[in-house]
C-alpha cells in the first residue's frame, strides 16, 4: 500500500499524515537535520489540504520528532530506531544530604 492510498482509510487524515511521516522517520527515509517540503507541496503530493498536512506535522512536533519555524520550514530533530526515539540526552542523578 503506498502513502497516497493510506490517506483514503477511515481514520482522520491529519493522524494518517502524522503516521506516514513517523514511519518515514523510523525507516530512515528522513534523518536528523533533513528538511521537509513546504506544506503546500506536500498537500499536492498526498492529495489533501495544506491545513491537514500542517495538523499532521504539528502532531510530530508535539512528539518531539520535528521542529517547525517560519522561513526555516519543517526539520527533523530526532531520529528513531524501530519505533524508539534516539536522543543524546544524558540522565543526571543528584544526591541530597540525607542520602
Amino acid at each position: 500500500m503506498n502513502s497516497t492510498s493510506q490517506i483514503l482509510s477511515c481514520r482522520p487524515k491529519c493522524i494518517q499524515v502524522a503516521d506516514i511521516f513517523r514511519m518515514q522517520i523510523e525507516s530512515g527515509a528522513f534523518k536528523k537535520g533533513d528538511k521537509l517540503l513546504p506544506d503546500e507541496k506536500l498537500a499536492l503530493e498526498y492529495k489533501v489540504n495544506s491545513r491537514t498536512i500542517a495538523a499532521g506535522l504539528n502532531i510530530l512536533v508535539e512528539e518531539g520528532l520535528l521542529e517547525r519555524a517560519p522561513r526555516r520550514g519543517t526539520i527533523v530533530i530526532k531520529e528513531t530506531v524501530k519505533g524508539k526515539v534516539v536522543s543524546n540526552a544524558v540522565a543526571m542523578v543528584m544526591l541530597s544530604k540525607g542520602d
